[in-house]
């Protein structure tokens, strides 16, 4: 294949990137309207999507493969409900 159909199928320098956010963007907004849907409490929902913000700043959520590599390399913290416990 030659480098200019190379060139061709990449795209604008950028946009894969762009893209990629944009989709993100819309799979998290989906994800918030479905838990509407069911039903769920305004806190639990803006909890989810709190997290896979989050995520999505430091890896690629759309990649699971991704997104599993970087949680089993993640630091371990306490969950916020065991440091509000009282000792």
């Amino acid at each position: 294949m030659s480098n200019v159909e190379e060139n061709a199928k990449s795209g604008p320098a950028g946009a894969t990137s762009e893209t990629s956010q944009q989709d993100v963007r819309g799979k998290i907004l989906e994800y918030f309207w479905h838990l509407q849907k069911l039903g769920r409490k305004e806190a639990t929902i803006q909890g989810y999507v709190k997290i896979l913000n989050t995520l999505a700043k430091k890896v690629d959520i759309l990649n699971p493969e991704a997104v599993l590599e970087y949680l089993s390399k993640a630091p371990v913290t306490k969950p916020q409900n065991m440091t509000m416990q009282k000792p």
